[in-house]
C-alpha cells in the first residue's frame, strides 16, 4: 500500500497487466480472501464489518441517453470502497428465436472507477474498474467452478470481459480435462471473432503449461444451417455452462435442459449478464424445475443429483433480475454462496478420484422421491440440509460472541466457520451445545450430500455483483501493485 496520505493510480493499462501475469498461487490467494469476506457477509453478524446488515444497498441511476449508472459502496474491516460505473443500454433484440442478437451477445462492458478508503474514509487507491468488475465476478463464480469434478466441455454465450474471466479461470482450474469449448454468438462480429482468436492465439507453451493446449475451440452462428441441432447438442454435453450477456429474452431454448434426456447430465450453469428486472439469460423455467418438488412414486429414468434451490451471491438478486422475478422463487428456495463456500474440502478427493460415471438420482426405484424430498418439510433433501447447516451459523450470528462462566468471551459459531474447517466448527458445537454423536453424523452426511451435489449435480448460479467483491479484489489488486511496482503514486494527497 501507498505511504500515509498518498494515493497509488492503477490504469486499466496498470489493471490488465497485474491480472494477465497472475498464477494458479496467486489466484487461489484472491478466492481465499474472497472466499471468507463472502462467508461473512452471508453468515457474520453485525459486529463484523463484511456482514449484510453493513454493506449499504447500491444506487441505479437511469440516464437520459439510455444508459445506466451503478453506485455502489462497501464495508470491511480494512476499510471502505466506493464504485461507480456506467453500462451502455443493450439493443432491443428480436423475438422470432431464441437467443439476443450481436450486440447484446458483445457485452456493453461497465466503465468507471473504484475508490478505496481506510477505515477512516482517506482513500489510499484510485482504480479503474473496467476490468475489475469483469474480474471479481468471475473469481466469484470460480469458488464453484473449482468445486466441480469433472469438465470435459463449456459452453460460453458472449464475447466481452465478462465471458473472457470466467473462461480463463475455467481453463486455469480445469484446463487438462476440458476438451472443447463452445462460443455462441448471433452473427459472427468482430469481438466474437477477437474473442476467439485471443484463446486461440495465446502462447503454446503457456497452454501448455495449464493443460489445455489440446482443447478445442469452436464458434456457432444463429446464420449457420444447423444451428438449432447443434446449440441442443452442445448443451446437453456440455460440464459448465457460462451467460454472460446483457440478454432481454432466454439465450436457448428450456426444453434442451428441462426435458428427461437433458437432465441426466449434471451440469454448472452461471448466468452473470443480467442485472435488471427486464434483463434475463436462463429460461424461468429451468430455474423452476431446479426448485421443483417433485413428489415421490415410480419414475423410470435417472437424473443428475438436483439442490432444491438456486445458488446466488445476494438474496436481493430475487428482486433485481429477470430470471429470478419471471419464475418467481422465493426466499426459501435461494441460497447465498457465502452460506456454502466454508465447507470442508474433506470428501473433494473422494469425488474426484471416483470413475467417470455420472452420479445420477434413481428414479425407478419405489417409494423414493426423485430428489430425496422429506415429507416433513416439503423440501428436496438437499435444500433441507443447506437450510439446516446455514441456519445453525445464523442462529450463531445473532446470539454473537458470548461470554464463558469465568468471564472469557468465545467465539460464535460464525466466527469460528469462517476461520476453520467444518470439522472444527462442528468440534466447537459438540463441546458448546452438546451435539450428540447422531447430529454429528446426520449433520457430516448432509456436508458429504452438498459436497457431492456442488462436485457433480445441477447447479444453478446467478449472481449480480456485490461492492463486497470489489473491495476484496481491489485491495489485492494494490497489494500486488506494490509488489510488481505498477501504477503511479502520489504522495501528499
Amino acid at each position: 500500500m501507498a505511504a500515509p496520505n498518498s494515493l497509488m493510480i492503477l490504469t486499466d493499462t496498470d489493471v490488465q497487466r497485474i491480472l494477465g501475469n497472475l498464477g494458479r498461487a496467486e489466484i487461489e490467494g484472491m478466492q481465499a480472501s474472497l472466499r471468507s469476506a463472502l462467508h461473512e457477509y452471508s453468515t457474520g453478524n453485525q459486529d463484523q464489518p463484511c456482514c449484510h446488515t453493513n454493506q449499504k444497498e447500491r444506487m441505479v441511476i437511469e440516464n437520459s441517453n439510455g444508459t445506466t449508472s451503478l453506485v455502489i459502496p462497501a464495508r470491511s474491516s480494512v476499510g471502505l470502497s466506493l464504485k461507480v460505473v456506467t453500462v451502455a443500454a443493450p439493443q432491443k433484440p428480436s423475438r422470432h428465436s431464441f437467443g439476443a442478437d450481436e450486440s447484446q451477445i458483445s457485452d456493453p462492458s461497465p466503465h468507471g472507477s473504484l475508490t478505496l478508503m481506510d477505515t477512516d474514509a482517506h482513500p489510499f487507491a484510485f482504480i479503474n474498474a473496467d476490468e475489475v468488475t469483469a474480474f471479481r465476478t468471475a473469481l466469484a463464480s470460480s469458488l464453484l467452478i473449482v468445486r466441480r469434478s469433472k469438465v470435459k466441455a463449456i459452453t460460453i454465450f458472449g464475447s466481452g470481459k465478462q465471458a473472457f474471466w470466467h473462461l480463463r479461470l475455467a481453463l486455469l482450474f480445469h484446463g487438462k480435462t476440458i476438451e472443447n469449448v463452445y462460443i455462441h454468438s448471433h452473427h459472427l462480429a468482430h469481438s466474437s471473432k477477437q474473442f476467439f482468436k485471443t484463446f486461440v492465439g495465446l502462447d503454446h507453451d503457456v497452454k501448455k503449461e495449464e493443460g489445455w493446449h489440446h482443447t478445442k475451440f469452436s464458434m456457432l452462428s444463429s446464420d449457420y444451417a444447423e444451428h438449432a441441432r447443434l446449440v441442443k447438442a452442445q448443451l446437453r454435453s456440455s460440464d459448465i455452462i457460462i451467460c454472460a450477456t446483457p440478454s432481454e429474452i432466454p439465450l436457448f431454448d428450456e426444453t434442451i435442459l428441462t426435458n428427461p434426456s437433458g437432465r441426466i447430465k449434471g451440469r454448472l450453469i452461471i448466468a452473470v449478464g443480467s442485472f435488471k428486472p427486464e434483463m434475463i439469460e436462463l429460461p424461468p423455467a429451468l430455474l423452476k424445475q431446479a426448485v421443483k418438488h417433485h413428489g415421490n412414486g415410480r419414475h423410470i429414468r435417472k437424473r443428475a443429483l438436483e439442490g432444491g434451490c438456486v445458488l446466488v451471491d445476494t438474496t436481493k438478486a430475487n428482486r433485481q433480475v429477470g430470471e429470478l422475478i419471471q419464475a418467481d422463487l422465493g426466499m426459501n428456495h435461494i441460497v447465498e454462496i457465502g452460506e456454502i463456500v466454508m465447507l470442508v474440502e474433506q470428501f473433494a478427493h473422494e469425488i474426484d478420484g471416483s470413475d467417470d460415471e455420472e452420479i445420477a438420482v434413481d428414479e425407478s426405484e419405489p417409494h423414493q422421491s426423485p430428489d430425496g424430498i422429506r415429507k416433513e418439510t416439503g423440501m428436496s433433501g438437499m435444500a433441507t440440509a443447506i437450510s439446516e447447516i446455514t441456519n445453525i451459523s445464523r442462529r450463531g450470528s445473532r446470539r454473537g460472541s458470548k461470554a464463558s462462566h469465568d468471564g472469557a468471551t468465545t467465539p460464535t459459531e460464525s466466527e469460528a466457520t469462517s476461520n476453520t474447517s467444518w470439522v472444527s466448527y462442528l468440534s466447537l458445537r459438540k463441546r458448546r451445545h452438546g451435539l450428540n454423536d447422531h447430529h454429528e453424523k446426520k449433520q457430516s452426511k448432509d456436508e458429504r450430500d452438498m459436497t457431492e451435489w456442488l462436485a457433480r449435480g445441477n447447479v444453478i448460479y446467478k449472481s449480480v455483483g456485490l461492492g463486497l467483491m470489489d473491495l476484496v479484489v481491489g485491495n489485492e489488486l494494490v497489494k500486488l501493485a506494490k509488489d510488481g511496482e505498477y501504477g503511479t503514486i502520489i504522495s501528499d494527497f
